[in-house]
């Protein structure tokens, strides 16, 4: 409510959504902390908490650019999240992955479009600019049609397009993810059922898919010089699961509800027979304890970390947390576990999108 209240400027506005971030994080981490009986159960109410924020922040800029909070007449616009946002699997300390999207036609003329963009940027400011009641949280607009060289605002139309002649497979992955959160609500649902159309259209009959998908996850590790103990980028990584599901969607045309998380997922192409017992159950199992390592990371740390902590005081706090959760039992480490479980990932990925 205090979000519509016309009576609070712009920076009590941005103060109060701060301060209500915060409370919501120190109640998760403080729950989480005290014990976690699904990690997916617990990154939805991550997830749900900031997809409030950016709601909320949609609110904020409208009023903040002079536009009726309740018209969309003016500048009809959709918000529609990707990344973990998308996934429903957002974390303490992750990037909100957004992009902005404006219909086509005559209600996206220059004077419309122009004030879109306006729309968009005071939106982003109002997450993630830097005042003394801290910020919400980074904004990356970067997974936007052409990244930082696209504009901010794609109309419907070319967005489309995009994705029909220029789209790499890594963005066939990232558009997979897509979940409308805030704006024209219509505009988002429409954008984004289009955009699997489209996606499954053009990559279910792509006959080099796996490998440009091989090509990409090697690259991956390449570049960005994962540690062993990396959950997400190094070999047997989160990335493999994603890597793995997202071609066999891609590839049987699998349709779910926007928000859809890893498991769901799973779960949904096993009861396709696209997954054997034993694979589902490896990239199940596999996700939850991955997802779960890296949320114990970030709970400790506050912060993302490229691998286990260093800080002997800082693994102590993970690898005890991790064992509360029952992730790491007996006389084996945590770091001994992790090695096990992406074996075990690598193993099937490599089944599924080919032999490397």
């Amino acid at each position: 409510p205090w979000a519509a209240e016309t009576s609070l400027d712009l920076r009590q506005k941005m103060a109060a959504l701060r301060r209500e971030y915060r409370c919501g994080v120190l109640t998760l981490g403080a729950r989480d902390c005290q014990g976690l009986d699904s990690i997916f159960g617990s990154l939805h109410r991550w997830s749900e908490l900031a997809a409030r924020s950016v709601a909320s922040a949609f609110l904020i800029a409208q009023q903040a650019i002079g536009q009726p909070a309740a018209s969309r007449a003016c500048f009809p616009l959709a918000v529609i999240a990707l990344g973990r946002l998308g996934l429903s699997e957002f974390d303490l300390g992750s990037d909100a992955d957004l992009i902005f999207v404006a219909p086509s036609g005559d209600a996206a003329g220059p004077a419309e479009l122009a004030g879109a963009v306006r729309l968009a940027e005071k939106m982003i400011e109002v997450l993630s600019s830097y005042t003394r009641d801290g910020t919400v949280f980074v904004v990356d607009t970067r997974l936007r049609p052409r990244g930082q060289e696209g504009e901010l605002v794609v109309s419907e139309s070319a967005l489309g397009q995009y994705l029909d002649e220029a789209a790499q497979p890594w963005e066939a992955l990232t558009y997979l993810k897509a979940w409308a959160l805030a704006g024209d609500v219509e505009l988002g649902a429409r954008v984004v059922d289009q955009a699997l159309a489209r996606l499954f259209a053009r990559f279910s009959v792509d006959p080099d898919l796996a490998g440009q998908l091989q090509e990409m996850r090697r690259r991956l590790e390449r570049e960005l010089e994962a540690m062993p103990s990396d959950t997400k980028v190094a070999p047997g990584g989160y990335y493999d699961i994603d890597f793995a599901v997202c071609y066999l969607r891609l590839l049987h045309r699998l349709e779910l509800p926007p928000g859809a998380n890893c498991p769901q997922q799973i779960d949904a192409l096993h009861a396709r027979g696209l997954l054997s017992d034993a694979d589902a159950a490896v990239l199940r199992e596999g996700a939850a304890f991955l997802r779960s390592v890296d949320h114990a990371i970030r709970l400790v740390t506050g912060k993302t970390l490229r691998g286990l902590p260093e800080h002997t005081g800082h693994m102590e706090a993970v690898e005890a947390l991790a064992r509360s959760w029952g992730l790491v039992r007996g006389g084996d480490s945590l770091a001994e576990r992790l090695r096990d479980v992406q074996q075990q990932v690598r193993y099937v990925y490599r089944r599924i999108v080919g032999a490397e």
